[in-house]
Order: structure tokens, then sequence, then C-alpha cells
């Protein structure tokens, strides 16, 4: 669901730790002030339909050390074997996406190995307010960890939005053993102020050293993949729901 298409749970939110859009979930630790709106917004560059976009509704006083704010995507471990993570033989990945911001500066995300907790910290600048913005991002070889073949999770893919110093104070650029500091390591624009905004959509990771046109496929493809994970069971009216199942007796 990277180009934001599919809204199972709805189009409007003001949660800042549970799943909004499909397949993106958010974390926060300690802002004890802010509030915000997630919408399914049509601000979006040319070629797409949808965005995910949060609007601060109440200012965060003062970022403390501790307190942060994080945009993530999950991939099941088994759809991950390809990579070969944790072989000589490992595979490059390529992240491209859209942003959008009233923020300016240099803003954090990482990919983390999740079964070996390992971590590549990265950072991308807005460099023009309210414009939106194309990223690439090569990410080296991941040698160090492995991808376990199963259901669980296996890599995690996060946005920084807000973060404090205890955990930005890390190195960038390669892949290392998870600590605080990596978390948003080199984050320094903080999208915390009533009014702020921050828009993304066709995120794309792909294998290999350059990035490539956004993959746009079927919505109905994009629903039955999202599905795997979250699934509305359409209601025919307010008190009756359609729940699929099944009878086994003893032959």
């Amino acid at each position: 669901n990277g180009n934001m298409s599919v809204a199972q749970r709805g189009t409007s939110f003001t949660t800042t730790s549970a799943y909004t859009l499909d397949r993106w979930t958010f974390q926060t630790d300690l802002l004890d002030q802010y509030a915000h709106t997630v919408t399914q917004s049509t601000d979006t560059p040319e070629g797409f339909a949808s965005s995910l976009k949060i609007e601060v509704t109440t200012s965060e006083t003062s970022v403390e050390t501790t307190e942060d704010l994080a945009v993530t995507h999950k991939i099941e471990a088994q759809n991950l074997q390809h990579l070969q993570a944790g072989t000589s033989s490992a595979k490059s990945l390529t992240l491209s996406f859209y942003v959008k911001s009233s923020v300016t500066g240099v803003y954090a995300l990482h990919l983390q190995a999740v079964d070996d907790n390992k971590i590549f910290p990265t950072t991308y600048t807005i460099n023009s307010a309210n414009t939106w913005e194309y990223k690439t991002i090569t990410i080296p070889p991941c040698t160090i960890a492995t991808i376990d073949n199963d259901t669980g999770e296996g890599l995690r893919l996060t946005f920084i939005t807000i973060s404090g110093a205890t955990y930005t104070g890390g190195s960038t650029g390669s892949w290392q053993s998870y600590a605080s500091n990596l978390f948003a390591a080199g984050h320094q624009a903080n999208v915390s102020s009533d009014g702020d905004t921050w828009l993304i959509t066709g995120v794309q990771l792909e294998v290999g050293e350059k990035a490539t046109a956004f993959e746009h496929e079927p919505y109905e493809a994009t629903l039955r993949k999202a599905s795997r994970y979250y699934t509305e069971i359409a209601r025919a009216d307010n008190n009756t729901a359609h729940l699929v199942g099944y009878v086994q007796t003893s032959a």
C-alpha cells in the first residue's frame, strides 16, 4: 500500500499509536501535549490519487529527550528470502518515496532487520516547504543479520517525524546493532507545532541500487494483499454482519 490507496479502517484518525491506512502504523513515546489528525489525503504528486497526511492539531510544548513519533511499515519475513540477508550474496536495496512537509530540514528514517535486531539508519532532507519532493536512498547489503523464513516480521521501515535527543545521536549510513541513539539518528526537523503537516506516498522498496518508477497495480490487487493482515467485514445493515466459516462433521 505504498500509494496509500487502501484504507479499510477509515480515512481520518486521531490516534498516535495504531494502524491508520492499511499496513501503516504509528509509534509514539511520551508525547504529552501533542495531538494530530491522520488522513487519506488527495493532496498528491502527479500520477498518484492518495497520500498519508499528518496534520498537527495541538503543539508539543517542548520535545523532550525521550519523546518521538514514527510511521512504520512491517514486511513479512517469508517475502524477503530473495534478499539473502546474512550471507556474502546479500542484495542491495533502494527506497524511493514522495514526501511533502511544512517543516524543512533533515528527517530520519531507518530499516530494521527484526530477527537479529540490526538497523540501517539514514536521513533525507525537505528542501522546500509545502512542496512534493522525490527521494531515493540506496541501502547496502545486510550481511550482519539473517531474516527467518516465517510469517513473522522480517524488515521494519520507519519514518521519523518527531524525535528527542536520546534517539538522534548515532551514526548513519551502515548496518549496525540496534541502539536507542540509532532509532532517529541525524534527525533535526520536528513536525510538532500546531498546523505543521507531513505527507507521504509512492513508497517503494526494491532490489538493486537504482530506483525505478513506482509500480502502480490495480486497486483490487493492493486490497487483496492488505487483507492478509486486516479484513473489514461488510455489514448488510446496522445489526447484521456477514461472516465466513465452515462446519466439519465426522466421516
